[in-house]
């Protein structure tokens, strides 16, 4: 929907609008797999690493370098700005789950 055909919408059909474009964004059933390829194009992973038993430091891409781009590809694959306390805290891919459940991710 373009923003003409918004503009002629209720305020509650914005709503219901905005919330179905976060939701495609934001959630779905191939979340998890959308957290796995992001892990693998930021850190640049091999295909067969187990991405679900990864840690900061278990693999030399994910140094600090690598860290930040892995924080700039979830926040861009996923549309959410994470705080700076979230960005530390992401030390595993379990971790960085939990932490986007937090920001609505449905992963």
């Amino acid at each position: 929907m373009d923003r003409n055909e918004r503009a002629h919408l209720t305020p509650a059909e914005q709503e219901r609008e905005a919330l179905a474009v976060q939701s495609e964004t934001r959630g779905g059933p191939q979340s998890a797999e959308k957290v796995k390829q992001a892990f693998r194009e930021a850190l640049e992973l091999p295909a067969d690493l187990d991405i679900e038993a990864l840690e900061i430091g278990g693999d030399p891409h994910w140094d600090s370098v690598g860290h930040m781009a892995l924080v700039a590809e979830l926040e861009s694959r996923f549309e959410i700005m994470l705080e700076t306390d979230d960005m530390i805290d992401m030390s595993s891919y379990a971790k960085a789950l939990e932490i986007l459940r937090r920001y609505g991710v449905d992963v």
